[in-house]
């Protein structure tokens, strides 16, 4: 189940982030939404450009439970998210059980995703042509293709491809740790954040 400074990440209803943090910041959950920084023109102060930021993580954030939402035997109160609009539940890894349980998030792995965030490393003006991305990628990948994860925490990750959306995500399976230790997970991305392996490895 993991330690109680763990943090478990949250899957949110569609464009609804920030709608989520407020409601889980109000049932007094400790909230991390990274977000990724980019420029726009000002037309009001003559084209000058200035800072805006969204979520890097379309459709997910980190929650951390506090002492008086953890039992005594270390296990948080799941159910308090589950009450909170805009949530639509867990993010979840197998268990060596078999079972789906909450992904734990080590306390140092999301301090230091803030500390790269601090440090602008998420921000990319740059944009993507995502109808064209769709396309793209729909005529070079079909489900059980291997492929990169290229942008958000899981940059650099191999996954296997289940389903590509037409709300420009995609479905991935991907594995994370090794051994006794590795778990498996399912998680909702970006298309923009998704390469062929092939193409990812030529590029490398």
């Amino acid at each position: 189940m993991g330690r109680i400074d763990d943090w478990f990440v949250i899957q949110t209803n569609p464009q609804c982030e920030t709608k989520a943090d407020g409601e889980l910041r109000r049932a007094g959950l400790r909230v991390y939404l990274p977000k990724r920084s980019y420029e726009v023109k000002d037309r009001r102060n003559h084209g000058d450009p200035k800072v805006r930021f969204r979520p890097l993580l379309i459709g997910y954030l980190f929650i951390r439970f506090p002492p008086a939402m953890v039992d005594r035997w270390g296990r948080p109160q799941f159910g308090i998210v589950r009450n909170c609009q805009g949530v639509k539940g867990y993010l979840r890894a197998m268990s060596p059980s078999g079972e789906w349980e909450p992904l734990a998030i080590p306390n140092k792995d999301v301090a230091d995703f803030m500390r790269r965030q601090r440090r602008r490393e998420f921000g990319r003006p740059a944009i993507v042509d995502k109808a064209q991305k769709l396309s793209s990628l729909r005529g070079a990948l079909k489900r059980g293709d291997r492929i990169r994860v290229t942008d958000g925490p899981f940059a650099t990750f191999l996954a296997e491809l289940e389903r590509i959306r037409d709300d420009f995500t995609a479905d991935i399976e991907l594995t994370v740790g090794s051994g006794a230790d590795a778990k498996r997970l399912k998680v909702n991305v970006g298309v923009e954040s998704v390469e062929p392996l092939a193409k990812s490895a030529m590029a490398a």
